[in-house]
Parts: structure tokens; sequence; C-alpha cells
């Protein structure tokens, strides 16, 4: 597969990935379906309402409720995914290297190899998400 498809890949993963804990939020906080519309739109998809931030209020929520060990690592791999996003979303194809997507001003190289292990680190956290959005729907 492509190096720049497989880039499209990772970015389009992780949107979903913020798209399920939105989907987690409406739930966890049962919000009313006439109004879910507008919780989407004016509380969680606007640009004052991070990854990181819906990140860090996942956690309390987690340690509140202590299910952290029923979802241990989700809000790391759901950090360490945005930070990859952020990378690779300003890479550009090493001209040396086709397969190779490199971040100007950063030393970071992403292969393949790298994406195709990122992508399956978005798999496993899209489906601890799953689980979490059943156990609160």
């Amino acid at each position: 597969e492509d190096i720049v498809f497989l880039r499209g890949m990772v970015l389009s993963m992780i949107i979903d990935l913020e798209l399920k804990v939105n989907e987690f939020f409406a739930n966890y906080f049962k919000i009313h379906p006439k109004l879910i519309t507008h919780f989407h739109n004016y509380m969680l998809e606007n640009k004052y309402n991070s990854l990181a931030g819906k990140k860090s209020t996942l956690s309390k929520i987690l340690k509140e409720n202590k299910i952290e060990k029923e979802f241990e690592g989700l809000v790391s791999q759901i950090d360490k995914l945005a930070q990859d996003r952020n990378l690779i979303a300003h890479c550009k194809t090493d001209p040396a290297k086709r397969n190779i997507l490199i971040c100007m001003g950063d030393k970071e190289e992403f292969s393949k190899k790298r994406i195709n292990s990122i992508i399956e680190k978005a798999n496993k956290a899209s489906d601890h998400l799953d689980a979490l959005i059943k156990k609160y729907a």
C-alpha cells in the first residue's frame, strides 16, 4: 500500500476515535436524544475542546467510576495516537526513500511498518472505546 494512502488512513482512524470518545460522553452524561446534535456541535466538536482535553476528562471518568483497570491503557493509547497523528499530519514523502514519511524539523520517520503498527493500535483503542460505549449505552 502507498505510504501516503496509509497516512490518510491513520488520520481518518484518529478522527473516528475522537468521534467514539464523543459518543461515550453523550452516553455517559445521558444527553437527551433531542439534544445530542447540540451537545456534539456546541460542547464536543468545536475549536475549544481538543482531543487532549477529552482524554483528560475520559481519564477522570474512568478513575471516578473505578473502571480504569477494565480499560487499562486506553487513555495512554489515545494520547500516543494523537501525538502520532499530529506528526504524521505534517510529514512529507522522503525524496530519497519513497516509502518513508519524514517530519520537517523533527527527526521522525514513518515507514510502512511503523504506520501499520499505528493502525493496529488505533484498532485496539477503537475496540476499547466500543466496549466503553456499550457499558454506558
